[in-house]
């Protein structure tokens, strides 16, 4: 190392030595002195501006085809080290949304979804009701009678499958009732 100092202020910008970019990339003060050739922007003869050597050492990986392929094992190492070092910062921000609360805890989600099914399932058994009420108004008792009990098979048969987990057959249900709907509208419109 001798007499070189590791860090010195040229026109302003405060520069780092040979010695120093060799230590900070891992790699030997040739492989540093080769990059010169390479276009790596130097300060002065033995100095470097560390922003730029880490800019160009970051566009020189990126426009390197990520094939691998052609790469050295330095330039390998670089690029995945490159990578470790995104992922580790997606990571890190990612515990930081944890803790400042930005995303719902599970239990939280759980206690409100379980709420919002009850509420729902009680409203949803009270629509047969409400039509057979409504019904009789309009046809014989009898008849809003089976509509009610008909209307509530239908409800109790795809809350049940949707309580099993069998999300898809009440799907088809669906678009099967609504294929049909209107088919047997005749037999309560007296005709």
């Amino acid at each position: 190392m001798g007499n070189e100092s590791l860090i010195k202020e040229i026109d302003g910008k405060i520069c780092v030595s040979t010695t120093f970019v060799a230590h900070a990339f891992d790699v030997s003060v040739q492989s540093v002195t080769g990059w010169e050739k390479k276009g790596c922007p130097k300060v002065c003869r033995g100095y470097w501006y560390m922003p730029d050597v880490i800019k160009w050492k970051n566009k020189e990986l990126v426009e390197v085809d990520e094939d691998e392929n052609g790469l050295s094992l330095e330039k390998k190492k670089l690029l995945w080290e490159m990578k470790l070092k995104k992922e580790q910062a997606k990571s890190k921000e990612f515990q930081n949304n944890v803790y400042r609360g930005g995303f719902v805890k599970t239990k939280d989600v759980e206690s409100e979804l379980t709420a919002f099914f009850v509420l729902f399932k009680k409203a949803v058994l009270g629509i047969p009701r409400k039509l057979g009420i409504i019904a009789s108004s309009y046809i014989q008792k009898e008849s809003a009678r089976e509509l009610e009990k008909a209307a509530m098979e239908v409800i109790e048969d795809g809350l049940r499958e949707w309580s099993e987990g069998r999300f898809a057959a009440v799907a088809e249900r669906h678009v099967e009732v609504a294929e049909t709907a209107g088919e047997n509208d005749s037999q309560y419109m007296g005709g």
